[in-house]
């Protein structure tokens, strides 16, 4: 019996499971008999149920999964156990199995029992989701330099490289990729796109550009020196925000998802779900690689989010509210949406859509939010 629709398996992300236990031997590798989603039909026998967790279960990070299976009518000689697609266990009687989630993605996952009994089988499935194990840590900014930014200038993707920004704009018309002069805000060198497509992240990598549309499935390569086009690529999401920790690269595509990119095929090799302790973060736009964590812009907000690139949890909140102080928002100004790093000097730069300035800013705690996160 399916709990859940197969067709909603489509989506399954591949975990890294801790220690298991019981009186069960673990699999070396998958297992050899044949996936049962693809094969079982819906009038299938029922052999064994799940009876832990319930369905829809929450866990963070840290708690432990137990599962706890029992047969039905003429039982079951084996029952095997994964979780989002990877084996768990393979038992002979009714057990209880216990599972540390240290180690897990946060996310939703699909917890499947397949019950074996003369040759034949049945199915039954539970989804849980995974929170992070507690709220993200505010932070507050102290601006160290201010700079002129071109206030016609919508900006969707920010790359600070050997003292440039480089910048790419939106707006079907509007859209650009451009050289600009971090002191003066002068652009030096600018490549346009077709008015059919909007502009969106932007990311170096290896003496190139990648520049990603919105809604056109496609993005672009550019020499870095020249802006000559060099190359084109296409996904399946929506394009917002692109960085790369220079062995991947990661997309967001304005939902809770990162998805996690081979840089020669563009092949999805994970999607990261980015979780805080009590929701999904939504609305993940412009991204950066800050020292090894992923800094995403929350759209129509003035936050970004500090993500575990491993685990997806959320482990801090920079309030940039004010960051653009009001005598210079203009009729156009709209919301923070550019993030910029210089991994050498530790410099972070910050700007916005149709801004008139660019940040240098540092970020530091802050204690005087006590722990109201997303408020």
């Amino acid at each position: 019996m399916l709990l859940e629709s197969k067709s909603a398996i489509g989506g399954l992300i591949l975990l890294f499971l801790a220690t298991l236990l019981c009186g069960c031997q673990t699999p070396g590798g998958e297992t050899s008999q044949p996936s049962p989603l693809a094969t079982v039909p819906n009038d299938a026998p029922d052999y064994g149920r799940i009876l832990t967790p319930a369905r829809d279960s929450i866990l963070h990070i840290g708690d432990s999964l137990w599962v706890t299976v029992a047969p039905i009518d003429d039982g079951f000689d084996s029952v095997s156990i994964t979780l989002s697609s990877r084996p768990l266990t393979q038992c002979t009687t009714s057990s209880k199995i216990g599972i540390a989630s240290d180690n897990f993605p946060t996310g939703v996952h699909w917890l499947q029992a397949t019950f074996w009994h003369n040759g034949e089988m049945s199915i039954e499935i539970r989804r849980i989701k995974i929170y992070a194990a507690s709220a993200p840590k505010d932070y507050t900014y102290i601006v160290e330099k201010e700079y002129p930014h071109d206030a016609g200038a919508y900006t969707q993707g920010l790359v600070y490289r050997d003292g440039f920004l480089y910048e790419s704009t939106g707006q079907r018309g509007e859209s650009r990729l451009r050289k600009v002069e971090l002191a003066t805000g002068n652009v030096l060198q600018e490549h346009s796109l077709a008015d059919t497509y909007f502009g969106e992240g932007l990311e170096y990598l290896n003496g190139r550009f990648y520049q990603l549309t919105w809604t056109s499935h496609l993005g672009f390569v550019y020499d870095a020196q020249t802006f000559d086009s060099v190359g084109s690529f296409a996904y399946n999401s929506q394009g917002w925000g692109l960085t790369t920790d220079g062995q991947s690269f990661y997309l967001s595509d304005g939902s809770e998802n990162l998805y996690v990119l081979d840089t020669a095929t563009w092949q999805v090799r994970r999607v990261l779900q980015v979780y805080t302790e009590s929701e999904p973060l939504y609305r993940l736009n412009e991204l950066e690689w800050v020292d090894g964590r992923i800094y995403a812009n929350i759209y129509t907000t003035d936050k970004i989010a500090i993500i575990d690139p491993h685990s997806g949890v959320v482990e801090g909140l920079i309030h940039c509210e004010g960051l653009l102080r009001p005598s210079a928002t203009g009729s156009r100004a709209e919301v923070l949406n550019g993030i910029a790093y210089d991994p050498a000097g530790k410099k972070l730069y910050l700007t916005g859509k149709y801004w008139p300035y660019l940040y240098r800013v540092k970020v530091k705690p802050d204690d005087n939010r006590g722990g109201r996160g997303l408020r």
